[in-house]
């Protein structure tokens, strides 16, 4: 198995290639998406960012949970799923959505899509006016006609991730507006993304876009950090 290094390599690309299908255009470094009639130039994204210590210095996420005794386990099987077909995806590069993923909530996956839901609620402001020395409002304005276009959180989810259970979407904008502080909080996040994440196995299926055996070692993975979570969160109410 042949796994992407990181959300740009040319593995990920050639799964973006793969998945997004005629929708997706690349030129070298260039690479856009159309989707009904508009283009906007894209970008590798990690969907949830669960790196928990990357060198020395642990991630803030990763402080939650840096003293507890699965640690080196949680770690490993995180780092295992990172980069895997089922947690990445593009995102617009113009007007910045894939920076503004980046810095809203420490990378959250979970608040990225409260924003998405926000934004299609009437509150455009954090994407449209997030206000970075580099932003200009004409790409500002390109991002929002694109997004206007797709029109919904729904279609948001089903354009970039595959995703088209509504259940699953509202849990992500339900959990996106709770802090996490604890063990068990951060526990309870990554059981979401099992969810999302198995979730994307079934859209792999369907689009046949892994092999059975590609397929098998994410299940198994996700098998053994469900249990993982289970275990800690039953030790830590004891």
């Amino acid at each position: 198995m042949l796994m992407p290094q990181n959300d740009s390599d040319q593995t990920a690309w050639k799964f973006y290639k793969s998945f997004y299908g005629n929708k997706l255009k690349t030129n070298g470094k260039n690479h856009h998406l159309t989707y009904n009639g508009i283009s906007i130039d894209v970008n590798g994204d990690v969907c949830f960012n669960v790196k928990l210590q990357p060198q020395k210095r642990y991630t803030l996420l990763g402080s939650i949970v840096k003293n507890v005794d699965c640690f080196s386990r949680l770690k490993e099987l995180l780092d295992s799923l990172l980069y895997s077909p089922i947690n990445i995806s593009i995102l617009p590069k113009t007007g910045g959505l894939n920076t503004v993923k980046g810095q809203f909530s420490c990378d959250r996956f979970d608040s990225f899509i409260w924003l998405i839901n926000a934004y299609y609620n009437g509150l455009r402001a954090p994407i449209v006016n997030r206000g970075t020395k580099n932003s200009y409002i004409s790409n500002q304005s390109k991002l929002a006609d694109f997004l206007d276009k797709i029109g919904s959180t729904k279609e948001f989810c089903h354009l970039f991730y595959g995703i088209n259970d509504n259940k699953l979407i509202e849990e992500l904008i339900a959990s996106g507006v709770k802090d996490i502080s604890t063990p068990n909080e951060f526990y309870n996040y990554l059981q979401l993304a099992i969810k999302f994440w198995y979730a994307r196995i079934d859209v792999l299926e369907q689009k046949k876009e892994s092999s059975n055996n590609d397929i098998s070692f994410y299940k198994v993975q996700l098998s053994n950090l469900s249990k993982l979570l289970e275990a800690a969160i039953t030790e830590s109410e004891k």
